[in-house]
């Protein structure tokens, strides 16, 4: 046999033993959109948040939890729906049923027709759970605000300022979601495993910075609400009391 064909009977060998183990890790990656529930019960533990008053109802550590989703009402306005006083969150999918739609666009290779819709669920499903930690500090704020007797102009002043905050950052992380999913399908082929880490990590990353979001206003608010004296009922969202702790 002449060496050209020995580099041939090589090449092809190789290329099947590849393709093989392509096969094999595409099998075996199953996961993909699950952020590890035992680093937030551990960040639980080792941060002590429950000393704040605030922290009663952090969502740190029920990030993963079972939650639901309406895909059908996407274009929801969030302003409006943290002026109610009882959360009005669509639930119609589910986070199985969210790994269903994603494993949907995928087997070997990810489909690109499938998948827009795919990640447009996941980052809808993400969004939801911002809404949740929003909702969760304006009604323990609200709480401790009514304890500390605080009039409700100044409440609204207060919380006003917090929401507005929160949303536009909402705003910056739905924006690097969309790129980095974005510049990830811009791939001429997308393999699952990379997919797959791909979810995974980001999940990690939003979850991060929901938690360094909520732990830094439930501070500021829970400051807010314990240290409120009848002299600040005139207080601005321009005055350096604000602006000092939210630049922080």
């Amino acid at each position: 046999m002449s060496i050209k064909a020995n580099f041939r009977v090589c090449v092809h060998f190789w290329g099947f033993l590849l393709s093989l183990l392509i096969l094999l890790l595409c099998i075996l990656s199953k996961g993909g959109i699950a952020a590890e529930q035992k680093f937030w019960d551990e960040a639980y533990r080792v941060l002590n948040l429950r000393k704040l008053p605030l922290c009663k109802n952090l969502h740190l550590g029920n990030y993963s939890i079972d939650c639901k989703i309406d895909l059908k009402n996407n274009l929801i306005n969030l302003k409006n729906l943290l002026e109610s006083d009882e959360a009005q969150i669509p639930c119609k999918i589910s986070r199985e049923e969210l790994k269903k739609r994603i494993a949907y666009c995928r087997f070997f290779f990810v489909c690109k027709k499938k998948a827009p819709d795919a990640i447009y669920a996941y980052i809808h499903y993400l969004r939801v759970k911002y809404y949740n930690m929003i909702y969760g500090l304006k009604k323990t704020f609200l709480e401790l605000a009514s304890e500390n007797e605080l009039p409700e102009d100044v409440q609204k002043i207060y919380w006003g300022q917090c929401e507005d905050e929160l949303l536009k950052e909402l705003q910056v992380m739905e924006n690097v979601s969309e790129k980095y999913f974005q510049a990830l399908m811009d791939n001429k082929l997308v393999l699952t495993m990379h997919f797959n880490w791909a979810m995974g990590s980001h999940e990690t990353y939003w979850y991060s910075e929901m938690f360094k979001k909520e732990l830094k206003w439930s501070a500021i608010l829970s400051d807010w609400a314990n240290n409120y004296t009848p002299r600040s009922e005139e207080i601005s969202t321009e005055s350096p009391q604000f602006k000092s702790q939210i630049d922080e």
